[in-house]
């Protein structure tokens, strides 16, 4: 139990760290008083801007997370933890740079830095995958959704206060990217001190871009697995779609400041970490994954569509919750099936996996998508909706017939 207790610590510290700067580029790339971009620069290149931002974080992911997570399967947990708490360290003293000098570049590195500490998420999961049995794996994957969560509660909320008082202190939105650093350090040096290793496999491992795309389509070629994936890619395209740009439609349609998008993320946050700790818990125990797997999908595609229809900013408090239900409930459930369906010394490669096509589609949706809604904020939810409704139905269709497992895995 001391062991899951300090991995989900991790993910409350290093969720705390990303929430604190998630309001803050959305609000700065479309100040025109701003000067990181020309005051003259139309919404849709600023939206361009701010999708490329935005994806460069979650295609790193998808290019270091299979090689993190069989990285940790030879050479330990602790050493693929450390390893992306220590690129989150050196992005968080990049982007406080960038901003020092109006650097755009300097943006752009410390996002691809900060995907590195991102695709350490797999190596945290396989962690807990280590030492759980298949009939609370997915509650233990709910319970890391929760930590996680609610360090993203409260980051959001601290970020966007700390934006405006560093912006009046003349700061140029630097401040929440100084202690989102801090906690990166505190998070690294927790790990390093006393984190404990657990078993390490003799396989051989080494970075090579070219051989982790060959894992890629290995991984994605075993037939049990593939429809999963399928479902994953849509799921979290249609959550970067919908989150990324949901800053850019509460300014532009509802006239909000960065601290009430703080709080619009915290209000978020904080149903998703009741519903991945305590509300999904009687589903888990009494309802079949997949069952859940397609009601969670279902609902979250309703609950994106009612955002591109509100009209009174009370409805987006009143909806969240329900959205936020749906997402806890979608996420770790799809990541225990995973799990269950591969075997124990593939644990991290094969989870690896499975964040890299989330981080693909993260990173894919607002590169993709970027211009259009920076033109047009209210096709949001209307966009998100669609995939989603995708992804239940790839799953959908994945499930009409078990595949068996592959006999060489």
């Amino acid at each position: 139990m001391f062991k899951l207790f300090l991995i989900l610590f991790i993910g409350f510290i290093d969720y705390l760290g990303i929430g604190l700067v998630y309001p803050i580029f959305g609000v700065m790339l479309f100040d025109p008083a701003n000067p990181m971009l020309p005051a003259d620069a139309s919404s849709s290149f600023r939206g361009a801007i701010l999708g490329i931002l935005m994806g460069l974080t979650p295609l790193t992911a998808f290019v270091f997370s299979p090689f993190l997570g069989a990285f940790s399967d030879s050479h330990g947990r602790k050493k693929g933890i450390i390893f992306g708490m220590a690129a989150g360290c050196l992005g968080y003293g990049l982007a406080v740079a960038a901003l020092f000098f109006n650097s755009l570049a300097l943006l752009f590195a410390f996002r691809i830095l900060v995907g590195i500490t991102e695709a350490s998420a797999a190596v945290a999961q396989a962690a807990i995958a280590d030492i759980s049995t298949e009939d609370n794996k997915a509650r233990r994957f709910s319970l890391f959704s929760s930590s996680a969560g609610l360090g993203f509660t409260i980051g959001p909320f601290i970020g966007g206060q700390l934006g405006e008082l560093g912006s009046s202190l003349g700061f140029n939105y630097s401040l929440p990217f100084f202690i989102a650093g801090l906690l990166c350090f505190v998070n690294l040096s927790w790990v390093w001190c006393i984190f404990p290793e657990g078993a390490i496999s003799k396989k051989k491992i080494s970075f090579n871009l070219v051989e982790s795309f060959i894992t890629l389509r290995k991984v994605l070629l075993w037939k049990h697995l593939a429809w999963l994936f399928a479902a994953c890619f849509c799921l979290s395209f249609a959550w970067a779609f919908f989150n990324e740009f949901m800053p850019v439609l509460l300014q532009h349609h509802f006239d909000f400041t960065l601290s009430e998008i703080g709080n619009y993320f915290a209000w978020g946050g904080i149903w998703y970490c009741l519903s991945s700790g305590l509300l999904t818990a009687p589903l888990l125990a009494r309802v079949s994954l997949e069952k859940i797997v397609v009601g969670s999908l279902s609902g979250c595609s309703v609950c994106m569509g009612i955002f591109s229809i509100i009209e009174n900013p009370l409805s987006i408090w009143l909806t969240l919750p329900f959205l936020m239900f749906f997402l806890a409930s979608a996420f770790p459930t799809l990541a225990s099936i995973v799990s269950n369906k591969t075997d124990s010394g593939s644990q991290g490669e094969v989870l690896g996996v499975f964040y890299s096509i989330q981080g693909c589609a993260m990173g894919l949706s607002p590169i993709f998508v970027g211009s259009l809604i920076g033109a047009y904020p209210a096709l949001t939810g209307y966009g998100s909706a669609l995939m989603m409704a995708l992804a239940c139905v790839a799953f959908l269709r994945g499930t009409r017939k078990e595949n068996p497992l592959p006999i060489d895995m």
